[in-house]
């Protein structure tokens, strides 16, 4: 694990915008290729949302309530429990749909069969980030895989694509600073070879 030395002080009253999460991203040509497919789905609709940063691409496993040093501290346990017996596998995500509960245009899978080891790894991770944090510092949710493109506010059909794939072999901690377009890196967890 590499990880860059704790600068944020453990108060939440200096953090309320900054959120925990646990994420996967994109290799570079997928992340470009997800970029430019938003792009061009973006034109062909009509939308104007501003495209996410090809380097904010990623996909969320898990997100931790509340800031704190100590649920750092913990995810990176989490992190390296839940890695220690993976292996790199592949995600592919092939439609693209808008969330009006949200706002965002993203990119994810057209059946829940589609990424079967992914959905097992992140089964994982949930289980070692519950024996770290307990239940009430997890945010809950059904867990959808999907890669931000953009938002907007504009309900638009479904649509199918050519599956964009990439193979997993990182795990990241990311601090993302609420509505400031920011990310701070904590660590990441390199799966088995």
């Amino acid at each position: 694990m590499d990880r860059q030395l704790s600068f944020f002080p453990d108060s939440p009253s200096s953090a309320d915008n900054r959120l925990l999460f646990l994420a996967l991203v994109p290799e570079a040509f997928a992340a470009q290729e997800i970029h430019e497919f938003a792009g061009g789905y973006r034109r062909a609709h009509g939308l104007f949302g501003t495209l996410r940063p090809l380097n904010h691409l990623h996909l969320s496993l898990q997100a931790v309530v509340g800031w704190s040093e100590g649920a750092v501290q913990a995810a990176e346990r989490a992190c390296a429990a839940a890695v220690r017996h993976a292996h790199p596998f592949e995600i592919g995500l092939d439609c693209a749909m808008y969330w009006p509960s949200s706002h965002a245009y993203v990119l994810t899978e057209s059946t829940k069969d589609r990424n079967s080891s992914l959905r097992k790894f992140q089964g994982h991770l949930n289980m070692e980030l519950l024996r770290e944090l307990g239940p009430k510092k997890i945010i809950k949710s059904s867990f959808t895989p999907h890669v931000t493109m953009f938002y907007g506010n504009e309900s638009i059909p479904n649509q199918r694509i050519d599956p964009i794939c990439w193979t997993v072999t990182v795990v990241h901690l990311i601090c993302s600073h609420q509505k400031e377009t920011k990310y701070d890196w904590l660590g990441h967890w390199s799966l088995l070879d």
